[in-house]
């Protein structure tokens, strides 16, 4: 399921478009009192999200490229991925909440199917 923003917006060049997971303590701060240190400490781990649009050139650098040369993309739309807590630049428009836009080497792990 798209929503407005991804069909108005595309990402280009080597980027990624990321929608961030809310972690567990996330979900339940607003309905407990949770210990500012607990939070703090949730919020410097990696970031888990799921992947919703793959830039055209992600991937193309030579060092990137499969054995026999071919340039594969890591990630595809829809695959869960772990990125780092800081990477990549929130996006601040209506319809974009919890999105990242990351550089394709930001990708630190893929989750396996």
């Amino acid at each position: 399921m798209t929503t407005p923003f991804e069909e108005q917006w595309q990402a280009t060049g080597p980027r990624i478009l990321v929608r961030r997971d809310k972690t567990e303590l996330q979900k339940m701060s607003s309905l407990l009192h949770i210990p500012e240190d607990v939070l703090k400490k949730d919020a410097s781990a990696s970031v888990t999200g799921t992947v919703l649009q793959v830039g055209e050139q992600a991937y193309n650098l030579p060092s990137q490229a499969a054995r026999d040369g071919q340039q594969l993309p890591w990630v595809k739309p829809g695959d869960r991925v772990i990125i780092g807590q800081y990477a990549g630049s929130r996006i601040l428009v209506e319809g974009a909440e919890d999105m990242v836009i990351i550089n394709d080497e930001d990708v630190l792990m893929i989750m396996r199917e």
